[in-house]
């Protein structure tokens, strides 16, 4: 199974970046560790989804003193089909620089208990120049399509966007959730009331709660499309609430074929320059 399908790290992980941005009115960026769980919103007819469970957790730590920035991020999944209940569990290590012109990842899958995958890489970027490169595996660097934007960098420009009133934001970006770059666009909504998994926050772990309830979130919708020429159905959208201090609640993960629900069930918050 494809691993975007397993994989939010552009618009999950990257959205806590987001909270770096020091456009007028930014809260500051809150390092944390959020923990979703996903559950089976609908599934398509004509597919042999039966049911799928799971559990999200995203971790970013960095800032200037640790001279980039780093995300962890691990899903597990059940799914129940026609041919039984598989597990796939994908982790995905990654390091920003702070100048967002290089990026290094490392994304292993497992299915079914056993590894299936392991991939590491190092993207270069030159927006200047408009090229990037990246080297899989220690293998020769092959050219990208173009200048990419890392997750911090893309991030940052999209609350930047938020916070001007902009409503639709598009960017190429490179995750390493694949090992090319996606087309996204982001269409922002009017900030809301944090709502009631702010509250649920709350009760879990008060402190973490106390800041989300008073503030409010921008709904945004983020729709990703293969990079490439002519129009195109998107391959996965998401959608989510995002509080200025970069931690994202009330997630829909839209497929082709299902969509899930994430529900916050754990923050933590980390003491800033944590490395």
């Amino acid at each position: 199974m494809h691993v975007r399908r397993f994989l939010f790290v552009a618009a999950l992980v990257a959205a806590g970046l987001a909270g770096l941005s020091h456009g007028a009115g930014a809260a500051p960026l809150q390092m944390h560790r959020a923990v979703y769980d996903l559950s089976l919103l609908k599934a398509d007819t004509m597919s042999d989804i039966a049911n799928v469970s799971g559990r999200m957790v995203v971790e970013w730590r960095g800032g200037p003193s640790c001279d980039g920035y780093t995300s962890l991020q691990r899903v597990v999944t059940d799914m129940r089909s026609d041919e039984g209940l598989s597990r796939n569990d994908v982790r995905l290590s990654a390091w920003e620089a702070l100048d967002g012109k290089s990026f290094r990842y490392e994304r292993l899958t497992y299915f079914n208990g056993q590894r299936s995958e392991k991939v590491s890489g190092r993207v270069r970027s030159d927006p200047a120049a408009d090229e990037a490169s990246i080297t899989i595996d220690g293998k020769p660097p092959v050219p990208l399509s173009g200048a990419v934007l890392f997750p911090a960098s893309a991030n940052i420009a999209l609350i930047d966007a938020a916070q001007a009133g902009e409503k639709i934001v598009a960017q190429k970006v490179f995750d390493g959730a694949e090992e090319k770059a996606t087309l996204s666009t982001a269409f922002i909504g009017k900030p809301v009331p944090p709502g009631k998994e702010a509250r649920r926050v709350k009760i879990l772990n008060a402190e973490a709660g106390k800041q989300l309830t008073g503030m409010k979130a921008w709904p945004m919708r983020v729709a990703y499309f293969e990079d490439g020429p002519g129009d195109s159905e998107p391959e996965f959208q998401m959608a989510f609430r995002l509080f200025p201090n970069g931690v994202v609640t009330k997630l829909e993960l839209d497929y082709p074929d299902m969509s899930l629900a994430g529900h916050l069930v754990g923050l933590e918050y980390f003491s800033p320059g944590s490395c």
